[in-house]
């Protein structure tokens, strides 16, 4: 099947269970709605004195599946989030991680996103310049 970006498989009935679909469906679900809360969980077990956690998005839309669960997960775990949009163009990036260091966020969840696969190598280079404990897909 192609690209489920409405709520969860199993949630909108659209499968009974991934271990038994009840139909033929072929296909791979990602779990990015239960993976990225984990990591950020994961993060601050890691950073523990992380209070302020960034999390890069580039389309609020596109990810609001992934960021209502992390939305859910964060004030359990403790934590603030602060979204940083990366926009399109030459700045993008470097835009983004300034709007995280005015933000005071202590570490940075990256979501799944194959646009952030794709600039991973400028994704982890600009955190480590800017000294910030991350966590990727």
């Amino acid at each position: 099947m192609a690209y489920w970006g409405g709520p969860d498989l199993v949630e909108s009935g659209i499968v009974a269970s991934f271990t038994r679909p009840g139909a033929n469906v072929t296909g791979v679900h990602m779990l990015n709605t239960a993976l990225d809360p984990k990591r950020l969980e994961l993060l601050v077990q890691s950073v523990p004195t992380a209070k302020r956690v960034a999390v890069l998005i580039h389309d609020a839309r596109l990810f609001e599946p992934q960021l209502a669960e992390i939305r859910k997960v964060a004030p359990t775990i403790g934590v603030q989030l602060h979204f940083s949009d990366v926009r399109d163009g030459d700045d993008g990036y470097d835009s983004a991680f300034r709007s995280i260091a005015q933000a005071g966020a202590e570490a940075l969840l990256v979501p799944s996103s194959p646009k952030f696969t794709s600039a991973r190598k400028l994704i982890s280079e600009l955190a480590a310049k800017r000294r910030i404990p991350a966590i990727y897909e």
